[in-house]
């Protein structure tokens, strides 16, 4: 009866016996014959194509011809995944890697931990905005021709990511590389998650072109329009990101929020007096985006969670600047009040 179910599902048996074999670190659920059974899975031989272990007998078998065929996750992956969701990137990073080496002779088959711990590490350097390390990953990732289409189109994301430099001279390349990835095929599935992130290196291209000591003041009316650039493409990554990570967006809004605030006019015109109606209605563009953005951010993000915000100081330091005519307006009598 086993030969015939077996037979049904191709199934080749291997000339080794399972005490002959190495031990499996991974088991799966794989339907023989009318039932399924948790079996031993000892490594994959190429795409969609596994050795595992029934009674006591090695089989080959080749997923596209399972009726039903699902690893089980490890316990090492579903403890990485519980410190990723709570939110420790660095740990989860290191669990991630670990596993990704772990399960390495599973590369292959759907569903692999070592293949989706590989993307998820590779996740994590991109949340905590290590670009190196994330262009390091995307190059390491072992058989990228067996990902899906929206994990490749991350593999290229990343690395453009990882291109990012605070010295002048690299928008064009950074431009044109944005430009291919959009042209190319895999730009068809990046999603916005990625469109935003593809965003977020172009606006750091350019505001590259601009030497850090200079926003630290007033940029001159040369600099500015590179700033504007970065600052218009740090807002669609925010948008295109936001909902997805906090990492990216949070950054690009606190990076816009320095660029406005150091544009031609801005820092004048909050030292000429206080911001009333009359003065916010005829204050400059710049100075209005940057009141409100930190007035944001303020309101969005915690006050006590420093370590996210790096551009406090400055935040509260603008925000003061915001005009809601809301507060302006008398009160409205309580109820029953007479007059």
């Amino acid at each position: 009866m086993l030969a015939l179910g077996l037979a049904a599902l191709a199934a080749a048996p291997m000339a080794a016996q399972a005490q002959d074999a190495p031990k499996a670190k991974m088991q799966a659920y794989v339907m023989i014959g009318k039932g399924a059974a948790r079996v031993p899975v000892l490594n994959a031989t190429g795409k969609d194509k596994f050795i595992f272990v029934h009674n006591d007998q090695q089989m080959q078998m080749d997923v596209a011809k399972c009726n039903m065929f699902k690893l089980v996750t490890p316990a090492d992956h579903g403890e990485a995944l519980n410190v990723y969701r709570a939110g420790n990137l660095a740990e989860a990073r290191k669990k991630f890697a670990a596993v990704k080496a772990k399960y390495a002779e599973y590369v292959g088959l759907p569903g692999n931990p070592s293949t989706e711990a590989a993307m998820l590490e590779l996740d994590c350097a991109l949340r905590m905005l290590d670009w190196a390390g994330a262009k390091a990953l995307a190059d390491g990732i072992s058989h990228p021709e067996y990902l899906s289409d929206e994990d490749k189109a991350t593999l290229e994301v990343s690395k453009v990511l990882g291109n990012i430099t605070d010295t002048p001279g690299g928008l064009d390349a950074q431009r044109e590389a944005v430009a291919a990835i959009l042209k190319a095929e895999t730009g068809k599935k990046i999603g916005l998650d990625g469109y935003g992130r593809l965003r977020y290196a172009l606006a750091r291209a350019y505001e590259a072109q601009v030497p850090a000591e200079a926003l630290a003041g007033t940029v001159t009316a040369e600099q500015a329009p590179d700033l504007i650039k970065a600052v218009d493409n740090y807002c669609q990554a925010a948008l295109s990101t936001h909902g997805a990570t906090m990492e990216i967006p949070l950054d690009a809004m606190q990076r816009a929020l320095r660029l406005l605030w150091a544009q031609p006019g801005v820092k004048d015109y909050a030292a000429a007096g206080p911001v009333d109606g009359a003065r916010w209605k005829d204050a400059p563009v710049n100075f209005k985006d940057a009141a409100a953005l930190a007035y944001l951010l303020q309101k969005v993000y915690t006050s006590d969670d420093a370590a996210s915000l790096p551009q406090k100081a400055l935040i509260d330091e603008v925000a003061k600047y915001y005009y809601n005519a809301e507060r302006d307006k008398a009160p409205a009598p309580e109820e029953g009040a007479e007059g």
